[in-house]
């Protein structure tokens, strides 16, 4: 089936700008924005380090996700339904309104969490077609064409982002000296 097999390299997709996108954040000295709105209890925020510990471990996790999703998509879909929940779950407790930085984008909270849990209910359709026998994610020549056609506009809403977050870190390393 192209369509969950696109879905399923689409959600690889994903997984490779969240990846970058945290890369880039850790080589500026930044931070995951959601990161910043966690406490730990008693109004003390994490630490920079921390931070930097998390964002590393998330990005690994998310690593494994993309693996498993080209290897073994319905394992792969299984497996981000799973995390997809984990961020989920964060996210349920950060101020809605709060920026999330998720993905790239300069979105909120809130609009992550949607967007998580829209993930999460189209990656456990695909995975119950695939156990009923109706259909299998398979990986050919249109799962490609769906992902590419799908996470496009993810890539250049990511890349127009980082574009502003490196001229803002700019701009603020010009205003400071």
């Amino acid at each position: 089936m192209a369509l969950g097999g696109g879905f399923a390299l689409f959600l690889a997709g994903v997984f490779l700008l969240a990846i970058g996108h945290k890369v880039v954040l850790v080589r500026s000295g930044e931070s995951v924005p959601v990161l910043d709105s966690l406490s730990v209890g008693a109004g003390s925020r994490l630490t920079l380090r921390v931070r930097r510990v998390l964002i590393f471990i998330s990005a690994c996790i998310e690593a494994v996700a993309v693996v498993l999703l080209i290897s073994e998509p319905t394992a792969g879909l299984v497996f981000s339904a799973a995390l997809l929940l984990g961020y989920a779950a964060l996210l349920s407790r950060v101020d809605p309104a709060a920026e999330c930085g998720c993905v790239g984008s300069r979105g909120s909270a809130r609009f992550a969490l949607v967007r998580n849990l829209t993930l999460v209910a189209a990656s456990i359709v695909i995975v119950g077609m695939d156990l009923a026998g109706h259909a299998s994610p398979q990986l050919d020549l249109r799962a490609v064409a769906v992902a590419l056609i799908a996470v496009a506009p993810l890539v250049g809403q990511s890349v127009l982002s980082h574009f502003g977050l490196a001229l803002q870190f700019q701009l603020r390393s010009e205003l400071s000296s």
